[in-house]
């Protein structure tokens, strides 16, 4: 797998013709992965390269209008641009031109993950088992795969975290074991085996389920999206 690192655009020799092969290097990979439906952690990867490059353009821009000097380095890890006192208008205009490259390259592969995403999502239940009790924050959830006939149990817990520019509700999820899909092991036999075993700390916790009947990736595709389907429903009741 190709990868980019996030100062890729200004490490080692700054031309277009080479940034531009670096790129659709990285890009092919990627979509040679979106097509087995494979999308973690390419696509978050993919779009954090996007975000970067707009950040990226805007300082550009910014110090074009308003301090006209010599671009001397770019820290796209912190998000910094150091400069010295003269005009680097060739530089500038190199970096510029891979940006404006770049961004429709990666946009049009972002809108193939969108797809992938969206389309496992619609392939996914999501439901509560039992009643909803008051504090939602943590619990348990399970996954039943239909195609290899098992359920898997997974603790999760909510938490929040913010960038410099926006805030997240995340979940930390812990596996903890699975259970062979049959008549006897029920939805409702595994809760009542979790309350059996947390009545003294939650007597009655939050327990939902995530079924799917169609073969997906399962760690680079169907976790992620899961937990992403069970962050929303969570927070939509």
């Amino acid at each position: 797998m190709f990868s980019l690192s996030n100062n890729w655009i200004t490490e080692g020799t700054i031309d277009f013709e080479y940034k531009k092969y670096m790129l659709l290097a990285y890009l092919r990979d990627v979509d040679s992965l979106f097509k087995d439906e494979k999308l973690y952690p390419q696509f978050a990867g993919l779009i954090q390269h996007h975000r970067n490059l707009l950040n990226l353009r805007h300082q550009l821009q910014a110090i074009e209008d308003k301090f006209p000097k010599e671009l001397k380095e770019i820290d796209l890890e912190n998000l910094q641009l150091q400069f010295e006192k003269q005009k680097a208008e060739k530089v500038m205009e190199e970096v510029e031109q891979i940006i404006d490259y770049a961004l429709p390259e990666m946009e049009s592969e972002i809108k193939k993950g969108v797809e992938i995403f969206e389309g496992v999502e619609h392939k996914l239940h999501v439901f509560s088992l039992g009643l909803i009790p008051s504090f939602k924050e943590e619990g348990y959830f399970l996954i039943s795969d239909f195609i290899h006939r098992h359920i898997l149990l997974y603790k999760y817990q909510f938490s929040i975290f913010t960038n410099s520019m926006e805030q997240f509700r995340a979940v930390k999820t812990e596996y903890l074991k699975s259970y062979k899909l049959n008549i006897t092991n029920t939805y409702e036999r595994i809760r009542y085996e979790l309350i059996e075993q947390n009545r003294s700390a939650n007597p009655t916790p939050a327990t939902f389920v995530v079924e799917f009947k169609e073969p997906i990736p399962y760690r680079e595709t169907l976790l992620p999206v899961a937990k992403r389907n069970l962050i929303q429903f969570i927070s939509s009741i």
